[in-house]
């Protein structure tokens, strides 16, 4: 069977829209890790709530930024 041009799209479109969201989702991640903040493992670390929940999970991660209280090593390292 031939792909139709759309489905060919389709494919293509979503292939790098997933490899968008998991760039993004490791800087997220990271930054997540290395100041110590308390969020959800299904909302980063490529957890299921950033591909069914996306604006959700968005807001839980953005409330746990704001509630985390930086520690002195943070504070260091963001002084350089």
């Amino acid at each position: 069977m031939r792909i139709p041009k759309e489905i060919s799209a389709a494919l293509k479109k979503r292939t790098k829209a997933a490899k968008d969201l998991n760039e993004a989702d490791d800087i997220v991640s990271n930054f997540i890790m290395d100041n110590g903040i308390e969020a959800d493992e299904a909302d980063f670390l490529t957890g299921v709530e950033m591909y069914v929940n996306p604006y959700s999970t968005e807001c839980r991660i953005r409330e746990a930024i704001k509630r985390h209280k930086p520690t002195e090593k943070n504070r260091r390292s963001d002084n350089g």
